[in-house]
């Protein structure tokens, strides 16, 4: 059709203009949800950042793995860091070990817990021994020492509540020490025998001053 002084936008005179009306109604139903919400304006709802992360199952499993592995790292960094902390028979211990110059000293400081200290038998004495070695970087033994110590509240500072088993090492190679604790057997004066009950070890690095 060729446009002439008789037609108007196009259309000749008294010919109606198409009008294109946007599709609505009942056809919608035909269609999936995501169309319809294209369509519609939806589908670009803003989920948030949880709601990107879980949005998903690849994304929710990606979710569910880092949890776990974020999980286990603070586990594991609980369960090293104290390594140098044990209780045995209601006596809290936690050894410690520096250097000054050449000179390296190992303290194992011994804490009566609250609910021992509840207990009819809290007085009495608690006879210790205490294995401690000192290993290079390497992990080999440099050298070792044998403590004894006798437990009793008649003896505790009353400020701290604490009382001290020490050693002392002369070798400037020393990085760590391990301290194995064991309880005496009341009737005998011996070491106990049971690692599992009587016995707990101690681990830690020496810090340097």
């Amino acid at each position: 059709m060729a446009f002439g002084d008789d037609m108007i936008d196009g259309y000749a005179e008294g010919e109606e203009p198409l009008v294109f009306h946007h599709k609505k109604g009942e056809f919608r139903r035909l269609e999936d949800q995501k169309t319809r919400e294209l369509a519609e304006g939806g589908g670009f709802k803003s989920k948030g950042f949880f709601g990107v992360l879980v949005g998903t199952k690849g994304n929710r499993m990606i979710f569910m793995a880092l949890v776990v592995c974020v999980g286990l790292i603070f586990v594991l960094s609980i369960l090293s860091g104290r390594q140098n902390e044990g209780l045995i028979d209601g006596i809290g211990c936690k050894m410690d070990a520096f250097s000054i110059e050449e000179t390296v000293y190992v303290s194992v400081a011994l804490k009566m817990t609250k609910s021992a200290r509840e207990k009819e038998d809290a007085n009495r004495p608690r006879h210790f021994f205490a294995l401690v070695n000192a290993l290079d970087a390497n992990g080999e033994l440099v050298s070792s020492s044998k403590e004894e110590y006798l437990f009793s509240l008649s003896q505790e500072n009353e400020e701290q509540k604490k009382q001290f088993l020490r050693a002392t090492f002369t070798d400037y190679d020393i990085a760590s020490v391990e301290c194995t604790l064991s309880l005496a057997d009341s009737s005998e004066g011996e070491a106990a025998v049971q690692p599992g009950k009587n016995e707990i070890k101690l681990k830690g690095k020496v810090s340097r001053h």
